[in-house]
């Protein structure tokens, strides 16, 4: 699977030249077809519901589409209450990127765990791009699981 990456740096401006382009108001779903690491929706969320009320927009419908199946099991379970590990050492992640590879999976919470140790647990957030590791400006181990975590469940 190939991916384009973040909108996280540019998805305020990407809904204001939306907004500028089209009457938002008539709509009353907000679909994101490259739901990635959610960026785009959060902000969405972020400037509808929180910082611009003013501009009176209301998505009753807010619908995340993606190439990848795990990713979407991941937040589908997370959306039952699901919520990873803080911590997959280097050996679960070899194994998921195995499992990922066989057929796909359609176990809600096993899907959803490939998913999250495919993306939180990968270098940038590529898929399987590596195992994240290294050390924070201190000197001091970063643990990349929860922080990838937290901001999922944020």
């Amino acid at each position: 699977m190939k991916y384009m990456g973040s909108k996280a740096k540019y998805a305020a401006d990407i809904f204001y030249a939306i907004a500028e382009n089209c009457d938002l108001k008539s709509y009353h779903s907000w679909v994101e077809p490259f739901v990635g690491g959610a960026n785009m929706m959060a902000m969405v969320v972020r400037i509808t519901e929180y910082d611009r009320k003013e501009l009176d927009i209301h998505f009753g419908n807010k619908i995340g589409n993606d190439i990848n199946p795990y990713l979407i099991r991941m937040f589908q379970a997370v959306q039952k209450g699901w919520e990873p590990s803080e911590f997959y050492d280097e050996e679960a992640y070899k194994l998921a990127k195995e499992n990922a590879k066989l057929t796909f999976n359609p176990l809600l919470e096993e899907a959803a765990e490939i998913g999250f140790i495919g993306i939180g647990c990968s270098y940038a957030g590529k898929w399987f791009g590596g195992y994240a590791r290294g050390n924070a400006n201190n000197g001091k181990p970063r643990n990349y699981t929860k922080e990838s975590k937290d901001n999922l469940l944020e």
